[in-house]
């Protein structure tokens, strides 16, 4: 006679993929503009000068 134990899904109370490996909860942060491909000048420039000057400075 077996004997099946159900595992929770969220063992550690964290989301995780197909794989279990730990995933947010949204899903990833948007990939830097400065980088992307192809090239977005204005969305480059928004976050530039977002990281130069994070609200909490002005």
């Amino acid at each position: 006679m077996a004997v099946r134990v159900d595992e929770p899904k969220l063992v550690d109370g964290m989301p995780r993929d197909e794989a279990g490996f730990w995933q947010p909860e949204g899903g990833a942060a948007p990939p830097n503009p400065l980088f992307a491909w192809p090239p977005r000048p204005w969305d480059a420039l928004k976050w530039l000068y977002n990281y130069l000057f994070p609200w909490n400075l002005i």
